[in-house]
């Protein structure tokens, strides 16, 4: 949950606006673009691994094939492919906490205790769930643009409702379902700034991935350089969406338009 000193942050900022407060947490933590950077290289690189073991030496896999994890292991299941995900979801887990909790207050790199561990764990669960259906959806509708259309808008939608669910379970000490429903309520009493953060990051990150997929062919590493700059641009935009859209939280909850605890 939030400290004592979130909270009186939040007090003595209460006469600027969102933006001024995004603007001085972005100065003020500027250094954690590495950290989002280095969650960033986690990702992909576990991602890239996992389909290379699913699926054989494709460098664009990665980025143009719209694989998920679980599809990884449901195409070409392996104790080796079982283990890699499930660590590296549990190591995601554990650091994405800690970065977090970097963002409204001191330097971590864990979390807060075991509980709030378990619950980011169980949300990466839900999250890759939801990433596996998008990846069947999209390998079903194959070149038609309709169809990718259709699936697309709802993804969208339940990325609206996700979008605050892991700075409720980190910032407010909720579950994975209550912290699914308290972002649902956070993103509609804030639905502005988080509809322009969800569909900027989206445009911005497929339009790279688009744009890089074209280019990458033969070994990996030829393709090193590309892969590098894709990291570093999903890890900057990153960093910019999670600052605004935990201030925006943080603002939401001081202002009363959601709660500070548990319904």
């Amino acid at each position: 949950m939030l400290g004592p000193s979130v909270y009186l942050r939040a007090m003595e900022m209460n006469r600027q606006t969102l933006g001024q407060r995004v603007s001085v947490t972005l100065w003020a933590k500027q250094y954690l673009v590495f950290f989002a950077i280095a969650l960033s290289a986690i990702d992909f690189t576990v991602w890239a691994t996992a389909l290379w073991l699913a699926y054989g030496d494709t460098v664009d896999a990665p980025l143009v094939a719209r694989g998920s994890l679980l599809q990884a292991i449901l195409h070409g299941p392996s104790a080796a492919l079982v283990t890699l995900v499930i660590a590296s979801l549990a190591l995601t887990a554990w650091l994405r906490a800690g970065y977090i909790r970097s963002v409204v207050g001191s330097l971590h790199f864990a979390p807060r205790g075991g509980a709030q561990w378990l619950s980011l764990f169980g949300l990466l669960v839900i999250t890759e769930a939801i990433n596996w259906g998008a990846s069947v959806g999209y390998r079903a509708a194959g070149s038609s643009e309709l169809l990718n259309a259709l699936i697309y808008i709802p993804l969208l939608t339940i990325g609206f409702v996700l979008l605050y669910a892991d700075y409720a379970i980190v910032i407010t000490g909720l579950n994975p379902l209550a912290a699914i429903r308290r972002s649902w309520l956070s993103a509609r009493r804030t639905w502005f700034v988080s509809f322009v953060v969800l569909l900027g990051v989206s445009l911005i990150l497929n339009t790279i991935a688009i744009l890089l997929g074209e280019q990458l062919s033969g070994r990996v590493v030829d393709a090193l350089p590309l892969l590098v700059a894709y990291v570093l641009t999903v890890g900057t935009v990153s960093f910019f969406a999670d600052v605004t859209l935990i201030i925006a939280y943080i603002d939401a909850i001081e202002r009363g338009k959601i709660p500070s605890g548990e319904l």
